[in-house]
């Protein structure tokens, strides 16, 4: 999808995600791999939920990647201790 399709649609998105992190268990193996607290980069995070708020809550410093700036704006109102960077992750 392009850029502005995100930028329209970070509301309605984040309203509609999942909220049941079917991912939970693919998250649990990956941080067993990892020392305790250690930075996570998240891209395409998003608004940040669920799969922020999992890595923040067992304990990991975050930082997000996305190139919406509208889902980055959810991101950091909802999570002020994570750090958010608008890019585009196939630039890095």
């Amino acid at each position: 999808m392009s850029r502005a399709v995100y930028e329209a649609s970070a509301a309605g998105f984040d309203r509609h995600r999942a909220r049941g992190l079917f991912e939970r268990g693919w998250l649990g193996r990956f941080a067993a791999l990892l020392p305790e607290g250690v930075p996570v980069l998240d891209l395409g995070c998003g608004t940040g939920d669920p799969i922020a708020r999992w890595l923040l809550g067992a304990g990991f410093a975050v930082t997000g990647v996305d190139f919406s700036g509208a889902m980055l704006a959810i991101a950091r109102a909802r999570f002020p201790q994570a750090e958010w960077l608008e890019a585009d992750m196939r630039g890095l």
